[in-house]
């Protein structure tokens, strides 16, 4: 009896866990979104719009990005975001979309100087 006791709490306990997971899956918030696209520097570095310094290949000194999540807010965070990207007078407007894992992608890249 103890131990079917046993096996049913782990059970639920497993899938109570695994829900959550899932709900939380490909959600981000607006800090992590910003630090997974400065670590993106080859991503930035084949844009060719100056964000990465060619000798070392690694992102310039006052690079910043600021994101601002896109649809419903849940306590996870946002599935999207719009972010900039800005070097000095450039500007690279992107659309962050979160994945699992840690995962993102980058679509609607558009560029623009001030």
């Amino acid at each position: 009896m103890r131990r079917t006791a046993v096996l049913v709490l782990c059970l639920l306990t497993f899938a109570s866990g695994a829900a959550a997971a899932e709900r939380a899956a490909g959600r981000h918030v607006k800090p992590r979104a910003e630090r997974n696209i400065m670590a993106a520097h080859r991503v930035l570095g084949r844009w060719n719009v100056g964000l990465v310094n060619p000798r070392t290949r690694l992102l310039r000194n006052n690079v910043w990005v600021s994101c601002s999540g896109r649809g419903s807010r849940t306590r996870a965070g946002y599935t999207q975001f719009r972010c900039v990207v800005g070097y000095r007078r450039v500007r690279v407007s992107v659309r962050y979309v979160a994945k699992t894992n840690n995962g993102f992608e980058l679509h609607n890249r558009r560029t623009y100087r001030v």
